[in-house]
């Protein structure tokens, strides 16, 4: 059955589309990555896999079809976390690597597959991974999974997107909070605090990056905000 578009879910699919777009030009440092949140049954993996499903159109429209490309990557989070050899797996099972020390064993130990998926990624142009789940990491293993997504970012130059139920607390590791982007599945009010040249500290729920209606004397004025305004 085909998604219906809602208007969350083109509101969601707009935004990834014009930040991918910026990341895909940028030349220096890491891209903004973005993160899906909402409640339970809003449609965020449904909104996940559309954008990447729209994201692979729009590289075969403007590349060409490649049989080694593959600029999408989709991963749900692993039962395990606590190690690299953990994380590494679920990206190889979905590239089609052999990811077991002596396949003909009965034990079929796994291996540390960090280095053989950057590479992978590498060569294959991979410009989007497509996280999921990752409300189900605990507080003790954010920052060990945020390292892991960091260190794979520097290799390969890709962006992430993030889908769960709340998970904008793992956004406020060190790394791979700035320049974050928050985009619900579901409308909310959100208050913005700034920091108002004419006046001093104020605060309005209209506020947006650059202007902010100020209470006392309900004048706009240019302003900074110290939290990012709404997707």
């Amino acid at each position: 059955m085909l998604p219906v578009i809602t208007p969350a879910l083109r509101r969601g699919l707009l935004d990834a589309r014009r930040q991918l777009r910026k990341n895909r030009f940028r030349s220096v440092g890491r891209s903004t990555n973005m993160i899906i949140d909402g409640d339970r049954g809003t449609g965020k993996t449904t909104l996940l896999v559309q954008i990447g499903r729209g994201f692979h159109g729009l590289i075969e429209a403007d590349l060409g079809h490649d049989p080694n490309r593959i600029p999408v990557v989709y991963i749900n989070v692993p039962p395990e976390r606590e190690s690299n050899l953990h994380w590494s797996l679920p990206f190889a099972e979905f590239l089609g690597l052999n990811h077991t020390l002596n396949p003909g064993d009965r034990t079929r130990r796994p291996a540390d597959m960090t280095e053989p998926v950057a590479r992978v990624m590498e060569r294959a142009k991979t410009q989007l991974v497509l996280i999921d789940g990752v409300d189900r990491i605990q507080d003790n293993e954010v920052a060990a999974a945020f390292d892991y997504f960091e260190a794979l970012q520097d290799r390969t130059r890709i962006t992430y997107i993030f889908c769960g139920t709340g998970p904008a607390r793992s956004s406020t590791t060190p790394g791979m909070a700035s320049g974050a982007r928050t985009c619900p599945t579901k409308s909310r009010a959100r208050r913005t605090s700034a920091t108002c040249r004419c006046c001093g500290a104020g605060s309005s729920p209209t506020a947006r990056t650059g202007t902010v209606v100020c209470r006392p004397s309900k004048k706009t004025c240019a302003c900074m905000t110290t939290s990012p305004a709404p997707c």
